[in-house]
């Protein structure tokens, strides 16, 4: 019960956080592209924040769809089904990040 209520505090928190962070995010993204140029600036240099920062917010973004996922889809599905689900997705992601890493 209380891990519960712990998860979905941390659901709500960073459902809040990327509500704020994500325009915040734009914002910067055009700001640096109208100072730098469109031609010179790649998704983590006009951003002046690195790749870190683009992959804090996408484990953000993945752990908040986690989190939702589990608390609908995963457990009305069910012990193995939803944890195949849960490998799934994760495993999805981290496809993801090495394709963006080569």
């Amino acid at each position: 019960m209380v891990r519960q209520i712990v998860l979905t505090r941390i659901h709500r928190a960073l459902g809040w956080a990327m509500l704020f962070l994500l325009p915040a995010q734009l914002l910067t993204g055009l700001w640096a592209m109208g100072r730098v140029g469109v031609e010179e600036s790649g998704l983590a240099s006009a951003l002046h924040v690195g790749p870190w920062a683009v992959l804090a917010l996408g484990l953000m973004i993945i752990t908040h769809g986690l989190l939702g996922i589990r608390f609908t889809v995963a457990k009305r599905l069910g012990g193995r089904a939803g944890a195949l689900l849960l490998a799934a997705v994760w495993a999805g992601f981290l496809v993801m990040l090495a394709i963006i890493a080569l």
